[in-house]
């Protein structure tokens, strides 16, 4: 844009401008022409017409290498009137010709252009555009300061202030270009060329003040001269030295406090990585208790985002009963140091975002800044702890009472068969046969209450141990071949069975287990029949329901009584006693069963007999990873 104004003006002649400013037609038009041409090759460049650059490069810089030639050889060779004879001359050594440092500049931003966008030639495209920016920088400076031989190399040649802003844009362009690719530091580079041109200046000044003083006094040579000159270049050396000093102390402390940020960005992405993806969340808040950082796992364990959470009272995670102390704490500390939970931790219960209370662990730690004070808090969702030290506990008392009952329903028939076997020896002895048959018989009937007590127990850990593999079972089939293997027991041609389940229902499971929960309903189901009805009747359905399938027993027997239901699926509970002899463990062993399944079972009351209700999944339920055979 520069060089094409200048074009204009000199190729249209407009005298007026000229004469009106005169500083205008101080770039010739040689000088003009190769502004654009390199403005139109640095564009090009962009879209990577390399060749059209390269054609306009060279161009550019025969123009600039013939001019310097003629200033070397003190020769005229017709390149600066070649394209146009100028009709004013100003600022030039001949009509036309362009200064020795414009065609410098001409000549290092051609090459720098020119130069193939490779790495290891970045470097060089720095070096030729910090030399550009710098003499143009010199330039520029000379006229702020009146200084010509700053802009005048040859006395009469000078570079235009127009000429030097185009060598500006020229010489940054190079800069910037190598500086993106060379991965330099643009900043640095631009204030040490403001330094350099700066230093060029003063070199400059002083050597126009020794030159002034040699005019002066040609008679007193170097060594001699007036006082004011020698004090201004004293004053000139030493503000010189002082700028170059203070320059590369800040060059220094600048690198110094660059590698300390990104240190210290360094480790603090470190220690936020760290604490982001840490399993516990982490909490930290002020004195008065708002929240200032929670990482992800807060997020994930309390469902509040972390803007939401973030600038608010750390009350919003804690129950009622927590929340209306908790200032109260935090002040009775800060006035007497006594602590309930910094630095030493205890389990509490949190809340979460749908109100939800769960049980945690929460360590908190004091951390003293320069200006205060704040907390730090390490908070550990133990739901499943709590959840498996309660089962842990169930299963101990479980297991204290099934030894105690165990142990005492086996010593029972075995302390009395030991009497009957006595009693038998006797009449044997005496020849008492009758009565000697009677015992056996009571005899064999202790033996027969032990064998079944010790299949129950069989039955339960069976329950609980047994590994198997899932299968397709038929619900149907397993029903009548249960009812086939039980159709010896008393009563059972007696019982009216109706099975109203689809011949293709099927589910995934083990089948053992499976069998194990029908046989215990139908088996109950026949021994607590209820002999005053007319007819014992017992009905089994079957159905799909959300992904489940639903086995239901009804039946007109005997029922549970309504003060023994709550202790209904509990070891060596028997609600029937004078009906049929029984461990006791049968419910049990059915709810243990249905749920190593992943079901359940329930019990309906009816206004005669009793509804069991079997409820497991239709597909596979994957195991736990603690226990996969399990």
């Amino acid at each position: 844009m520069i060089g094409t104004v200048i074009i204009g003006i000199w190729s249209f002649q407009l005298e007026r401008i000229a004469a009106s400013f005169p500083v205008i037609m101080a770039m010739q038009f040689n000088t003009a022409l190769c502004l654009v041409l390199l403005g139109i090759a640095f564009i090009l460049s962009v879209f990577r017409h390399m060749a059209a650059v390269y054609v306009l490069s060279a161009t550019t810089a025969v123009v600039a290498g013939s001019t310097l030639y003629q200033y070397t050889s003190g020769t005229t060779i017709g390149i600066d009137t070649l394209f146009i004879d100028p009709f004013v001359a100003v600022g030039a050594s001949a009509p036309g010709r362009m200064a020795p440092n414009t065609a410098t500049c001409f000549l290092l931003t051609a090459a720098g252009i020119s130069i193939p966008r490779i790495n290891f030639a970045n470097y060089a495209r720095l070096a030729l555009g910090f030399a550009v920016v710098g003499i143009a920088a010199i330039a520029l400076l000379g006229y702020a300061i009146h200084l010509d031989r700053a802009h005048d190399w040859v006395g009469s040649a000078r570079m235009s202030p127009h000429t030097s802003f185009g060598f500006l844009f020229l010489g940054a362009g190079l800069i910037y270009l190598g500086a993106e690719r060379g991965r330099g530091h643009f900043k640095l580079l631009a204030s040490s060329v403001a330094v350099v041109a700066y230093l060029a200046v003063l070199i400059i000044t002083y050597l126009e003040f020794r030159a002034q003083e040699m005019r002066l006094n040609p008679q007193s040579g170097a060594g001699t001269g007036s006082e004011m000159l020698q004090t201004l270049s004293s004053l000139i050396l030493v503000s010189g030295a002082l700028y170059l000093a203070l320059t590369g102390y800040a060059f220094w402390y600048s690198r110094r406090y660059r590698r300390s940020l990104s240190d210290l960005a360094t480790s603090e992405a470190l220690l936020a990585a760290v604490i982001d993806n840490a399993v516990d969340g982490i909490i930290s808040i002020d004195s008065k208790g708002g929240i200032l950082t929670v990482n992800q796992a807060c997020e994930a364990m309390f469902g509040y985002r972390r803007d939401e959470m973030v600038g608010q009272n750390i009350k919003m995670i804690m129950p009622k009963q927590y929340s209306e102390d908790h200032d109260t704490y935090l002040d009775n500390y800060h006035r007497t140091g006594h602590a309930k939970i910094i630095g030493i931790g205890r389990e509490l219960q949190a809340m979460r975002k749908d109100g939800t209370v769960f049980p945690i662990d929460l360590a908190v730690a004091r951390i003293a800044l320069a200006d205060r004070a704040i907390y730090s808090g390490i908070v550990r969702d133990i739901t499943v702890r709590k959840q498996s030290e309660a089962e842990l506990l169930e299963a101990n008392a479980e297991l204290e009472e099934f030894a105690y009952r165990t142990s005492h329903d086996l010593r029972s028939p075995i302390a009395s068969s030991l009497g009957l076997v006595r009693i038998a020896r006797e009449l044997l002895h005496n020849g008492d046969n009758k009565m000697l048959g009677t015992t056996l018989t009571r005899l064999e009937s202790n033996f027969e209450r032990l064998e079944m007590l010790i299949q129950n127990i069989i039955s339960v850990t069976r329950s609980r141990l047994l590994v198997e593999e899932v299968a397709q079972i038929s619900v149907r089939t397993v029903v009548i071949e249960t009812l086939d293997q039980l159709s010896h027991l008393n009563g059972f041609s007696d019982m009216q069975i109706q099975v109203d389940i689809d011949p293709g229902l099927r589910i995934t499971s083990k089948p053992v287990k499976f069998q194990m929960i029908i046989g215990n309903l139908l088996s109950n189901a026949i021994k607590y029949r209820d002999e005053a009805e007319p007819a014992s009747s017992l009905n089994i359905s079957a159905t799909r329901q959300n992904g489940s399938v639903r086995v239901t027993f009804t039946d007109n027997g005997l029922g549970i009584p309504p003060d023994a239901r709550p202790m209904l699926f509990q070891m060596f509970k028997r609600f029937h006693p004078d009906k049929a002899f029984g461990s006791g463990l049968g419910l049990y062993i059915l709810k243990k069963s249905a749920e190593a399944l992943g079901g359940s079972v329930t019990f309906a009351p009816q206004q005669k007999g009793s509804c069991f209700v079997i409820e497991l999944p239709e597909g596979v339920i994957d195991a736990d990873p603690d226990n996969i055979d399990r």
